[in-house]
């Protein structure tokens, strides 16, 4: 199965067939359609632990990406590297999680006049994005413009501005 979808949350009711339709969608636009990712929604103290022990950042956020095709050497990230070598051998074509919060993405949602539901697949959109290898922070725009494209294809909406978690 190319897309294993777990709801680690109790808050917000997950239509996972539709999600993983829209996550199928999104990997094939890619040219990824024969990957695997795990997508994980979970409540904010669990993405608040996350974000602190991957990111050094004791805040939750709305989505993480995590790269099984990249090794991060940061003692900081306690990640064993060995571990994701063997699992990226074993699997082939895994790429990776995406985990989301779903109080964060009700709270951006509602912020940004979105149903639960259009958030949730923006931001599966977007980590998706993450394990394909594009990073906004380092690109010059190329991430941010793919990502509004196929958030107009796969959507119908139009570029979205970002929120921060203090917003």
């Amino acid at each position: 199965m190319p897309i294993e979808m777990f709801n680690s949350q109790r808050s917000h009711k997950i239509n996972k067939p539709q999600l993983k339709e829209f996550a199928l969608g999104v990997l094939k636009c890619l040219e990824l359609d024969t990957s695997e990712v795990t997508i994980i929604f979970v409540g904010d103290r669990k993405m608040r632990q996350l974000n602190r022990d991957f990111r050094g950042i004791d805040k939750s956020t709305d989505v993480l990406s995590f790269s099984y095709k990249e090794s991060n050497t940061s003692e900081d990230n306690n990640i064993d590297e060995k571990f994701y070598e063997d699992l990226s051998n074993f699997t082939g074509n895994y790429l990776g999680d995406v985990v989301i919060s779903t109080k964060t993405a009700n709270i951006y949602a509602q912020k940004l006049g979105l149903t639960f539901e259009q958030e949730v697949k923006t931001l599966i959109l977007h980590g998706l994005l993450h394990l394909a290898g594009y990073d906004h922070e380092t690109d010059n725009g190329e991430m941010d413009e793919l990502e509004g494209k196929l958030r107009k294809q796969l959507l119908g909406l139009e570029q979205i501005p970002a929120l921060s978690v203090d917003s």
